[in-house]
């Protein structure tokens, strides 16, 4: 249940500032991050193809897995996630960002977990993309809202270039 209040706009902006300062001082603690990052890394990559699932919440926090497996020197498969148009671990609302490296493969085998704070509004995306050659080609684009504490999924598309 929410409650409309009026507020100045300063008073709004004291609020966001708060609310993200006590999201990010809740995640800070090494700990609980670790602890999350630990059971994503554990959950988030399936053994079909390694690319990682959709972005969740757990405890007011965004999890974002991302990949990048390479079946060889020029071609790779991967998926990661976009905050409000930046990739998530270039995102200013990022609070840990954390890579894996498989050593023991012979080609690249890359997974990723970033901590991102949502806020309200907050536009994801989740890019897929294969590569040949240095070019790449966006297989699937699912996208999602952050809305009352919840990710509402808004659309999927198919077949578009981006750099990364």
């Amino acid at each position: 249940p929410y409650v409309k209040m009026k507020f100045s706009s300063a008073k709004m902006a004291n609020c966001m500032v708060l609310t993200e300062y006590f999201r990010m001082t809740k995640c800070l603690n090494v700990f609980f991050c670790h602890k999350i990052v630990d059971k994503a890394f554990k959950s988030s990559f399936p053994k079909i193809d390694g690319l990682g699932f959709d972005p969740w919440l757990e405890n007011s926090i965004l999890i974002c897995p991302g990949a990048r497996i390479d079946s060889s020197s020029t071609k790779h498969k991967c998926r990661f996630i976009v905050v409000d148009d930046e990739w998530s671990w270039e995102s200013p609302h990022q609070v840990l960002d954390t890579i894996r490296r498989d050593q023991s493969a012979k080609n690249l085998r890359q997974h990723s977990i970033t901590l991102v704070t949502p806020f309200e509004g907050m536009k994801i995306q989740v890019i897929t993309q294969k590569s040949q050659q240095g070019k790449h080609l966006v297989e699937n684009v699912t996208g999602y809202v952050f809305t009352k504490g919840k990710l509402e999924k808004t659309m999927v598309k198919t077949k578009r270039s981006r750099n990364h």
